[in-house]
C-alpha cells in the first residue's frame, strides 16, 4: 500500500508540476530560487548553534562561495566551498 501510494502521489505531483511551471513564468521574481538554499541552512542552523567550530567552517565554506561566484560557472562556487572545507576537515 505504501509503495502504491507514493508512486501514485509521486507521479501525480510530478505532472502537476511539469504542466504548472508554464503558468508559474519567473522563478526568480518569485524568489523561489532562495527556496533550496534556505531549506538546507534550516536543517543545518541545530548543528551551527550548538558546535561553534562548525559556525566558523560555514562561514568559511560561505566566504569561498561568494568569493568565487564572479569568476566561475554556476554551481562551481559550491563544488570549491565543499572541497576547501573537506580540506580543512581532513587537515
Amino acid at each position: 500500500m505504501t509503495f502504491a501510494s507514493l508512486y501514485l502521489m509521486w507521479n501525480l505531483t510530478t505532472l502537476i508540476g511539469a504542466l504548472g511551471t508554464s503558468a508559474l513564468g519567473d522563478p526568480g521574481v518569485l524568489g523561489l530560487d532562495a527556496v533550496g538554499p534556505a531549506t538546507f541552512l534550516a536543517i543545518l542552523w541545530p548543528r551551527l548553534v550548538s558546535e561553534p567550530g562548525l559556525r566558523g567552517l560555514a562561514l568559511g565554506g560561505a566566504a569561498v562561495a561568494l568569493l568565487a561566484t564572479p569568476f566561475v560557472p554556476a554551481g562551481v562556487p559550491v563544488l570549491l566551498s565543499a572541497v576547501v572545507v573537506l580540506l580543512v576537515v581532513l587537515r
